[in-house]
């Protein structure tokens, strides 16, 4: 009986955190990603990276501070210390992301093959133009958001959301159905594979003890969506 209040107590910290994350990350970038989605407007990829930049980094400061705060230190969330050792570590996430990607594609090409294909072409004839300088820039806001999701997403909501379901399983699936609503700009269809993608980055941290092979992975698969498509000069 005597354990109840700080049960209690505890759980209500952890909602606590957990809001100020949606607050300052999933809310604004649902509503975002839903205008997008709504009414499309084009920017040159070098202000759009400026904007990202400014953005993620923006997550980070709000989020290092929460860290700072909390009752749970950073490595609760698995936010350690950056190690040379994760890098093939997030080598084989993302690896892992190519397999998982090659069998989703497989079965989208069985089903729509004539609408991926002209999806795909026309990507590739419509490549953006774009001075090499953007290309460090392009690097740069990437990794700055790899660092601002997975810190938020698979470090403070993935501790939060598992503590307080109780389950792994089911902390992961709410923590990524997030992930993936924000990214409704992309389209209905691209929900199921960056849900995918996200469970791949999660299972990442619990398989690895930290959220950084999932950042490097998160960052990979970023630029190869992004610089096979763009025409440098």
């Amino acid at each position: 009986m005597d354990q109840s209040p700080a049960i209690d107590i505890k759980a209500k910290e952890r909602w606590w955190e957990v809001f100020a994350v949606l607050a300052i990350t999933v809310i604004p970038l649902f509503g975002a990603g839903l205008t997008g989605l709504i009414h499309p407007i084009w920017f040159p990829t070098g202000l759009s990276m400026i904007n990202l930049l400014c953005n993620t980094l923006g997550i980070i400061i709000a989020s290092v501070f929460i860290m700072r705060r909390s009752n749970w230190k950073a490595i609760d969330h698995e936010v350690d210390s950056f190690k040379g050792k994760y890098f093939p570590s997030g080598v084989f996430t993302y690896l892992i992301i190519i397999a998982v990607s090659f069998v989703y594609t497989a079965i989208v090409m069985m089903l729509f093959k004539h609408d991926v294909m002209n999806h795909f072409n026309a990507a590739i004839q419509n490549r953006e133009r774009a001075p090499f300088v953007v290309a460090p820039l392009i690097l740069i806001a990437f990794i700055s958001n790899s660092i601002a999701e997975e810190i938020t997403m698979r470090g403070i909501l993935q501790t939060h959301l598992c503590a307080l379901s109780r389950s792994n399983i089911l902390g992961i699936i709410y923590v990524n159905l997030l992930f993936a609503s924000y990214h409704i700009y992309q389209g209905f269809t691209a929900i199921i594979p960056i849900f995918i993608l996200g469970l791949i980055f999660s299972f990442g941290r619990i398989l690895f003890k930290s959220i950084w092979p999932s950042v490097i992975a998160h960052t990979i698969y970023n630029l190869m969506l992004t610089i096979p498509y763009m025409n440098f000069y």
